[in-house]
């Protein structure tokens, strides 16, 4: 005490700044080593009394290390992943969907289209609005060198039901290979939306 009281006003401002700046070092060690570079924040434990403090990972941080009269305890900042939980209740049923009567299908015949020797030709049977197409044929009368493009049933599941829309079609379409005239036709089969 007797220096600083020898030691002019620059002296003891030059000791205090380098005592604050001893302190703001050992404070800013602290912040840095709790919790660890990987997250881990250790700690003592006392066996007889239960009593926990938190250590560093150096000595001269929170004593680095525990005692013999004290277990090692460590934690982590976010927990490991918990277990999935159990399954929800089943929910409730759903309206439901529309249903088709199969003992009610009809068919329905195409207008024959003429289709000129080396063009395309299309056709198709249209079920009632709403109604569902659930099959179908073709046919070709005339020679037979032509490509089939497409041939099967088309549904669109928006329009079942609708008395309004299509719902429904067997389409069929062919290149005419031949030097004259094919004559093309198809059936629909149809199930009527209940």
């Amino acid at each position: 005490m007797r220096r600083l009281q020898g030691l002019g006003l620059r002296g003891r401002l030059l000791v205090a700044l380098a005592a604050g700046g001893a302190v703001f070092g050992i404070v800013s060690g602290v912040q840095a080593a709790i919790p660890d570079s990987t997250g881990v924040i250790h700690g003592c434990y006392q066996k007889s009394s239960g009593a926990l403090r938190v250590i560093g990972t150096t000595p001269t941080v929170g004593g680095g290390k525990c005692s013999v009269a004290e277990r090692p305890i460590d934690f982590n900042q976010s927990g490991p992943t918990g277990s999935t939980g159990g399954t929800g209740p089943t929910g409730g049923t759903g309206p439901t969907g529309p249903g088709f009567d199969l003992t009610k299908v009809y068919s329905v015949d195409s207008t024959p289209v003429h289709v000129a020797a080396g063009d395309l030709g299309t056709v198709h049977a249209d079920c009632k609005n709403g109604d569902v197409a659930i099959g179908g044929n073709f046919g070709v009368n005339g020679p037979v060198n032509f490509s089939i493009y497409f041939a099967g049933t088309h549904i669109d599941p928006a329009n079942i039901g609708d008395p309004t829309q299509l719902a429904g079609y067997y389409g069929f379409t062919i290149h005419n290979d031949n030097a004259t005239e094919n004559l093309i036709f198809d059936t629909v089969y149809c199930a009527p939306a209940s």
